[in-house]
């Protein structure tokens, strides 16, 4: 009958038959795992070879019996092979079915950080030129006047075409580039000049519309010493022509300097107060304040705003402080949870680096901010997570609120049928994230879930309110607290900014921006 074949053989090894000798031949237990790809092919080899394996007279029938066992072991297929997920063995599956493969990002919006839209912006300097102003130029090496010269020579070398003087009192007067810096003098503001006469304080009335046709950035220079004390006409005119809803492009931004100063400070209240004022031998947290307000599109000022920082004269300090007020730019990148750096419970929640109930399996790409947990069966009582996140705030920007912090949620539960995650609104109750001190506190309410399976949660985290910084109120004049003749403190100041902040926290309740993005994929077994 010639040799059986050496892979035929090496079956029947498998198979438990006695070989090469079989004078007594028996046949072994029952395989558990076989090639099944040689399966026909064995079934033909042995049908051949059975003569010869049962040639005993006495115990065919018997021999007959187990080889037609043996056959329709091969003939009726093989045992499924099952093997271990490469995650956690611990994980719920179910092999009944193919298994889907879904790989899940969560991206990020980008700040709203807007860029100026054109590279030429008319540039309107307007300098204070009241007699409360004569007292900063007393010295001729004055921080009041090295700050005008920078001022001039960055913003006149930023590129601009369009660049305006002006003198503000009684409305506002055009000045020539020689005018212009006579402001480093004290015939600007003293009134002996006919070219420069007596003027009263009128910040508001420089503050114009910008043109159809270009952007506009204005730069006023003041002590704040208004006619009537009257700073809310301040705040009311940046609020009809920029700080407003058509123009989310524009901000106003404080730049706040410390100067020498020997001259008369002027106090509004009831009364006309005037007292005299000398910082000589005076420390530097006792210099009379100036500010710059600027008012136009927020990268410019941005922009500028670095620029004077970089300079030892305006660097950021106790001296020179720095306020942006926009209702846009309020991070300078997006809040997010670093995976697998939340606090989990000791119980009922696993964290783990990709899902798989046996129907899907989710994964990750990129090492993308998503925290993957897995919730055990029988699990109802509610699971709160710790994550540490960090407010990155805008640079200059007012500090976040984080009373004023609202959460949108977005659930979605993977769908077979779809093959991708759809979504439900049943499952926006499984979330809720609360915020305690320096830590957002996500909890998960398992007995939420409607059903088995893979959920992800998308939780965009929007600012509805910003904080006043502590340096106004050190700044700012009080009747009830500073001496009278106290020239280190403007009066009104308070005012004037907490304004300009109710301002942009209107807008910013109205049109809350995104300022964070949390994600989640549970798996509920």
């Amino acid at each position: 009958m010639g040799q059986i074949p050496h892979r035929h053989l090496r079956c029947i090894k498998l198979v438990g038959v006695k070989s090469p000798s079989f004078e007594s031949p028996r046949v072994w237990s029952v395989w558990s795992v076989f090639n099944c790809s040689i399966a026909g092919d064995l079934h033909y080899s042995l049908l051949s070879y059975s003569y010869f394996l049962f040639s005993s007279q006495s115990m065919i029938r018997v021999k007959r019996l187990l080889l037609v066992s043996v056959i329709s072991l091969f003939l009726g297929g093989c045992i499924p092979i099952v093997t271990d997920s490469p995650q956690d063995t611990d994980s719920v599956q179910d092999t009944d079915t193919p298994q889907d493969n879904k790989y899940i990002n969560c991206t990020l919006p980008e700040t709203n950080n807007q860029i100026s839209k054109s590279d030429t912006t008319n540039i309107a300097i307007h300098i204070d030129g009241s007699g409360s102003m004569l007292g900063y130029v007393s010295s001729k090496i004055s921080r009041y006047i090295q700050t005008l010269d920078l001022l001039d020579r960055t913003l006149s070398l930023g590129g601009s075409q369009n660049l305006e003087y002006y003198r503000v009192g009684r409305g506002i007067e055009a000045l020539t580039r020689p005018k212009f810096l006579k402001a480093q003098k004290q015939e600007f503001y003293s009134g002996l000049n006919p070219q420069f006469p007596n003027v009263e304080s009128d910040i508001a009335a420089a503050i114009t519309p910008p043109p159809e046709d270009r952007e506009q950035l204005i730069v006023i220079v003041t002590d704040l010493y208004q006619n009537e004390a009257d700073v809310t006409r301040i705040n009311r005119k940046i609020q009809e022509h920029y700080l407003n809803s058509s123009k989310p492009g524009y901000a106003a931004g404080i730049l706040a300097v410390r100067s020498e100063f020997n001259g008369k400070v002027y106090v509004q209240e009831s009364r006309n107060i005037e007292f005299t004022y000398n910082t000589q031998d005076r420390a530097s947290e006792e210099f009379r304040p100036f500010y710059i307000i600027f008012i136009g599109p927020y990268s410019k000022i941005v922009s500028y705003f670095n620029e004077f920082n970089r300079t030892e004269l305006l660097e950021e300090s106790e001296e020179n402080q720095y306020e942006i007020f926009s209702p846009n730019q309020i991070v300078n990148k997006m809040l997010y949870i670093n995976k697998h750096q939340g606090r989990l419970p000791e119980k009922g929640i696993k964290s783990r680096n990709s899902l798989n109930n046996g129907k899907v399996r989710v994964e990750l790409k990129y090492n993308q901010p998503i925290e993957l947990l897995e919730i055990g069966k029988n699990i109802d009582e509610e699971l709160e997570i710790q994550h540490n996140v960090d407010f990155a705030n805008s640079k200059y920007s007012l500090p976040l609120d984080p009373n004023f912090i609202e959460y949108k949620i977005n659930a979605e539960v993977y769908d077979r049928f779809y093959k991708d995650f759809k979504e439900d609104e049943n499952a926006i109750n499984v979330l809720e994230i609360d915020k305690n001190e320096a830590n957002f506190v996500t909890k998960i309410k398992p007995r939420e879930f409607t059903e088995p399976g893979i959920y992800y949660f998308t939780v965009d985290v929007r600012a509805k309110g910003l904080k006043e910084s502590s340096w106004w109120r050190d700044w700012n004049w009080n009747s009830t607290r500073d001496e009278l003749k106290d020239g280190s403190k403007t009066d009104r100041l308070l005012s004037f900014l907490q304004g300009l902040k109710s301002i942009t926290n209107n807008l910013v309740a109205k049109n809350p921006p995104v300022i964070g993005r949390f994600c989640y994929a549970i798996q509920k077994n």
